[in-house]
């Protein structure tokens, strides 16, 4: 039988306990355990969970995707897995969102709702299936209680689009299936590091550095570690546990495990992979904390390291450039990973005193006496 589990694209930061992502982990991993043929995709977490799952017990699955997005999809793919005899592409002209739903809920033969919004494509596609004869389940998360979710599930907007359909007289998952949920074990909750990796480093708090300094502040990361492959990423959502956090204090502390600051090259001009500090104190730094609407995050959250000036320039930091947008072109090249655009009054960060490293910056070797940890307060 082919079956597609279906819903529709969440928010930036997922929790790992998150219920309806373990109900896709386990139904895809038990569809493809009883010989039937999971439909999937990538371009949403809803999407490569059930691609995971299914792919993680060993089973068949056909993913409909573009060739944009098909190097993503393949990524997702945990290692050991057969591609020739268990993965069938079918590709799609670039762009073609609905065109991907729609295909996937018209070829199969069983379409479910793990968590669809409501009034959304997914709901849409659901409800005319279930007009025209075909079958669908609906995973109803009022009622569901059982280890995997510790609670009665909200419906939230999660599945806000489950309870119309049931409304409207689709019919509930099977009790086959709705078993498979309730049995789960309870999700490992999102604990603590181990506390060697925070214990590692003097706080900034109690034994601050005397001289100048250089910090960099850390940020919740929805999605894959920089430099994680997605399969990695899922294996560790599938997992639980502090590796799936993805919130400030688990990125500081997946930091300090890598003993690396990765460089990034998101909004620096060129595309030059960077790390970026302030020479600002961290008492000074909590005032410019702002949240940027354009990027619909906070610039930084209140946790990350602070390293001694002198060691950080030896690792090749210096201070960027505030220059004109058309000064860019002009600069040597050895100069423009160090260009910020100053264009008064709109855009000004002088006042962020901002350094930069070229690449990551590896402090594996970092001494003791150069190096400190900011967490929140009442952080671990």
């Amino acid at each position: 039988m082919n079956v597609a589990i279906l819903g529709s694209r969440k928010g930036r930061h997922v929790a790992p306990e998150a219920w309806w992502l373990r109900a896709a982990f386990a139904l895809s991993g038990h569809l493809a355990r009883a010989g039937h043929r999971v439909w999937t995709s990538a371009g949403n977490l809803p999407y490569a969970s059930a691609l995971y799952g299914a792919a993680r017990a060993g089973g068949h699955v056909t993913a409909v995707t573009d060739s944009r997005h098909l190097p993503q999809l393949l990524e997702c793919l945990p290692p050991g897995f057969d591609r020739d005899r268990l993965l069938d592409v079918r590709l799609l002209p670039e762009g073609a969102g609905l065109a991907r739903d729609q295909a996937i809920t018209d070829a199969v033969d069983l379409a479910i709702a793990v968590a669809v919004r409501s009034g959304g494509q997914m709901a849409h596609l659901l409800h005319e299936r279930w007009q025209n004869g075909k079958a669908v389940e609906i995973l109803d998360p009022g009622p569901v209680s059982c280890a995997a979710a510790a609670a009665t599930v909200p419906a939230g907007d999660d599945a806000a689009g489950n309870l119309e359909l049931l409304d409207a007289g689709l019919p509930p998952l099977s009790p086959e299936r709705r078993g498979v949920i309730e049995a789960l074990p309870p999700p490992r909750g999102p604990e603590t590091p181990p506390a060697g990796l925070l214990d590692a480093f003097a706080r900034w708090d109690a034994d601050p550095l005397p001289g100048p300094i250089l910090a960099h502040f850390t940020r919740a990361c929805p999605g894959p570690w920089p430099g994680q492959p997605r399969w990695s990423y899922l294996e560790d959502l599938f997992t639980g546990g502090w590796r799936a956090r993805r919130d400030t204090m688990a990125t500081l502390s997946h930091i300090l495990e890598e003993r690396r600051i990765r460089a990034s090259s998101r909004l620096i001009r060129g595309g030059h992979g960077v790390v970026s500090f302030t020479a600002n104190r961290p008492e000074v730094v909590v005032g410019l904390h702002r949240y940027r609407r354009h990027l619909l995050r906070w610039d930084f959250e209140p946790c990350g390291l602070v390293f001694d000036r002198a060691w950080l320039e030896r690792q090749g930091a210096r201070p960027v450039e505030h220059l004109p947008a058309d000064a860019y072109p002009e600069l040597p090249a050895h100069r423009r990973p160090w260009f910020q655009k100053l264009a008064l009054p709109a855009c000004d960060y002088r006042e962020e005193k901002e350094w930069r490293v070229l690449g990551d910056v590896d402090f594996g070797s970092v001494p003791s006496d150069a190096i400190r940890i900011v967490c929140p307060p009442g952080g671990p």
